[in-house]
């Protein structure tokens, strides 16, 4: 990860609330929940009981390194393959 990927321009963290880090990584409100809870996922930073934010960065930097299929979507391929759609003509 650069520095320049981590911090704004006065080259301090960039902080992000939850909307603009959904926003950041191109999700809706509730795939950003849940995302937040995958194993691997940037802990946010806390500013006190309300002020939750998300470093920039590191969110970019775990975006970047999931280049894999999810289990979800890979179960669902293996499932599909094993059992071609029936009724298709011959």
């Amino acid at each position: 990860m650069s520095k320049n990927d981590a911090t704004g321009a006065t080259g301090a963290p960039e902080f992000l609330t939850d909307k603009q880090a959904a926003a950041l990584l191109n999700l809706g409100a509730t795939r950003f929940f849940e995302v937040q809870r995958l194993p691997g996922f940037p802990a946010p930073v806390w500013f006190g009981i309300r002020g939750k934010r998300h470093v920039r960065g590191k969110l970019i930097a775990w975006a970047l390194e999931q280049t894999e299929e999810p289990p979800q979507i890979a179960a669902r391929a293996a499932r599909h393959a094993a059992h071609p759609a029936s009724g298709a003509a011959a």
